[in-house]
């Protein structure tokens, strides 16, 4: 069933002008679209896995696509924030977790302004991190396996992985503790180095 049919069938006559966030087809590879679609028309709170194995809960506002790949955009529960998923990246098929009607998108909301502003901005350094193998995907799979002259533990591999804030990659990195090491630059390592040194003072406060 076509978009414009399918906001006709829930109730809303669709003016085609504002559906410039929709594109005629859909990637048959993301199962995701049809449940987080209907929840979208429904207001119906959705809970899927993501790419990071976590578990999100989503009042999804709206979708929209770029360079040919769809995201939904919306309030994550667990986190009180407006979050934006990428559909190739929900690793099961949503399932509904609230009755219709369970939220209210906001009145002004500009989906193609929100889905701005919210994507991720393109890498503007590279760190050289050594993982755990095993360990830390999220940051192995945005990485290129690359070599290192420096030696390490036997079950670590080197990866080539692109940031653009230096302390966000940071807090991510001190999540794993001891299964990522940081090799470059020595920026990253210091601030990696300072935020376990906090978590460590801070547990022996406890």
């Amino acid at each position: 069933m076509s978009a414009m049919a399918k906001l006709r069938a829930a109730g809303v006559e669709p003016d085609a002008s504002q559906l410039s966030a929709l594109e005629p087809s859909v990637q048959a590879s993301e199962p995701a679209f049809e449940p987080l679609w209907n929840a979208v028309l429904g207001r119906t709170r959705v809970s899927f896995t993501y790419r990071d194995g976590r578990r999100r809960t989503l009042e999804p506002w709206g979708m929209t696509s770029s360079k040919g790949r769809w995201y939904v955009i919306g309030r994550d529960t667990d986190r009180a924030d407006t979050r934006m998923f990428k559909l190739a990246r929900i690793t099961d098929l949503p399932k509904t977790v609230s009755r219709p009607g369970a939220y209210a998108v906001p009145p002004d909301l500009d989906l193609r302004a929100l889905a701005r502003s919210l994507a991720p901005q393109e890498p503007t350094a590279t760190a050289l991190l050594a993982i755990r193998s095993g360990h830390a995907p999220t940051l192995s799979r945005r990485g290129q396996p690359t070599q290192s002259s420096v030696a390490l533990p036997a079950g670590f591999e080197v990866y080539a992985v692109g940031y653009s804030d230096v302390h966000g990659v940071a807090e991510e990195i001190c999540r794993h503790a001891a299964d990522v090491v940081v090799l470059a630059p020595a920026e990253l390592r210091d601030v990696v180095i300072r935020g376990l040194t906090a978590v460590v003072e801070t547990g022996r406060a406890a």
